[in-house]
């Protein structure tokens, strides 16, 4: 035992960190961290303006093709003759189609498409909405009724004038709509060329354009 005693006698003892030591990596510490929290902040919000973009192009384009859907089973598309109207205001009107008869005695549906302005829980400034006239509907003022109703379908939000110059129609009736929602109809009605506008984001007025041509099929 004795011939270990003059090791461990002579053994240093080990030194601890000294406070300018722990004030400097406490320092650096606190600089990568903010600095590794601000680049993860702006990665997050990068990721969700790209989602939220990629969301109201979707929606946009999901109604294109909803509507130019049901255009290709229509016998004709018109733009809205003088004497329509609503009934609540502040409505913009841009197509009327007329879809084939389900029986020879029976009126055919006329399915209008129309642009309004945002309500709660809408993304402003407008909404596209699809309303079906009642079968006994013959001319006046057409009195849509609320979103509660389920012949009124609320299509998309976020709907917006482009911040681009508006499409040319080259038929004789020009160009059809407003406030982002348009259309070319060929003269015989049985062409149309559909064009929606939104906005990507909350916070940036950059419009995008979903664009189409469809053709009515049905005799």
């Amino acid at each position: 035992m004795k011939k270990y005693l003059p090791i461990l006698k002579t053994e240093p003892f080990s030194k601890g960190f000294t406070l300018t030591e722990l004030l400097v990596a406490m320092s650096l510490t606190v600089v990568v961290l903010t600095l590794a929290g601000s680049g993860l902040v702006s990665i997050m919000n990068a990721n969700q303006k790209a989602e939220l973009e990629t969301e109201r192009r979707t929606n946009l384009n999901r109604a294109l093709d909803f509507i130019a859907d049901e255009i290709r089973t229509a016998k004709s598309v018109t733009s809205i003759p003088s004497g329509f109207s609503f009934a609540q205001g502040s409505t913009t009107v841009a197509l009327l189609v007329t879809l084939p008869a389900t029986s020879p005695s029976s009126n055919p549906p006329r399915i209008v498409y129309f642009i309004n302005p945002s309500t709660t829980n809408w993304a402003v400034p407008y909404t596209i909405r699809r309303y079906e006239l009642p079968s006994t509907y013959s001319s006046g003022i057409i009195s849509v009724p609320s979103d509660a109703d389920s012949s009124v379908n609320m299509l998309v939000d976020g709907i917006m004038p482009p911040t681009t110059t508006l499409p040319t129609c080259m038929t004789n009736g020009g160009l059809k709509g407003a406030n982002g929602f348009y259309a070319c109809i060929s003269d015989d009605n049985r062409t149309v060329d559909l064009y929606l506008y939104g906005k990507l984001s909350n916070t940036n007025s950059t419009t995008y354009e979903a664009k189409t041509r469809v053709f009515a099929r049905s005799n």
